[in-house]
């Protein structure tokens, strides 16, 4: 029983094939994730300035007052927000990574058996 001489590059090619699979699934993962992040950070800026404007607008100690008691209690309902909106996007994007992580390797374990089956049916 022999191999056929073709059967390593063509592993090596299946093998390379994986890395850049894998390459672009960790590329994906890092975009999405930078993605969030600036989403999460233009909403944060957004209710800053809002606030910013409500509390220069205040003309008198109460609206003063109740416009920085608007502005914690606002900011504190929008942190909550923002890190529940970011933790369900990064469990999601987690289980898109693992799902097409789990393809990647399937697809390469039925390359390379394929290739190692033919190679030794061919060289035999």
């Amino acid at each position: 029983m022999s191999l056929d001489p073709n059967a390593p590059f063509a592993l090596y090619q299946t093998h390379l094939e994986l890395l850049l699979r894998l390459g672009n699934l960790a590329q994906e993962g890092s975009c999405r994730l930078l993605s969030d992040s600036r989403r999460t950070l233009e909403r944060a800026a957004a209710v800053q300035r809002s606030e910013s404007a409500r509390i220069q607008a205040a003309r008198d100690w109460e609206g003063l007052h109740a416009a920085s008691t608007a502005f914690a209690t606002d900011a504190l309902t929008q942190q909550t927000e923002d890190l529940r909106r970011f933790a369900t996007h990064a469990v999601e994007n987690q289980l898109e990574f693992a799902g097409r992580l789990g393809d990647a390797f399937a697809d390469w374990q039925r390359a390379t058996t394929g290739i190692l089956r033919a190679s030794l049916r061919g060289g035999a």
